[in-house]
């Protein structure tokens, strides 16, 4: 999308984020982090072939109650861009009812209205 906004004649000299809002688009960032989340959802929901304790450590909660996943600790530095660990702060922060984890297109809804800006580390 970068490169066919830099094309259209009027916006071809803006920035990146001047263009963006212009155009009343989302950042890519902003974009990965949603797909980020969602895919997190389908993780925890079982709507993947992929185990949850696999990738995400929660904390033991009582039914009605938002799950709270925590960054498991590790000795090495690289671990800390994996998207187990860099999707879980975001997620923690989300304070949706609980018909909002009622199904995926509902969660892609409810983070559609969301401000995830405080979550993002570039372009906010």
């Amino acid at each position: 999308m970068l490169q066919f906004t830099k094309r259209l004649p009027c916006l071809s000299g803006m920035p990146y984020n001047q263009r963006v809002d212009t155009l009343g688009l989302q950042t890519l960032e902003l974009r990965r982090l949603i797909m980020d989340l969602v895919y997190c959802y389908k993780i925890v929901f079982g709507l993947t072939c992929l185990d949850m304790n696999d990738f995400l450590s929660s904390v033991p909660h009582e039914p009605n109650v938002d799950i709270h996943m925590f960054v498991p600790f590790t000795s090495r530095n690289c671990r800390q861009h994996f998207f187990s660990v860099h999707v879980i702060e975001p997620s923690n922060s989300l304070k949706f009812k609980s018909d909002d984890f009622a199904s995926v297109k509902r969660f892609m809804s409810a983070l559609q209205r969301t401000d995830l800006t405080p979550s993002l580390k570039y372009f906010n």
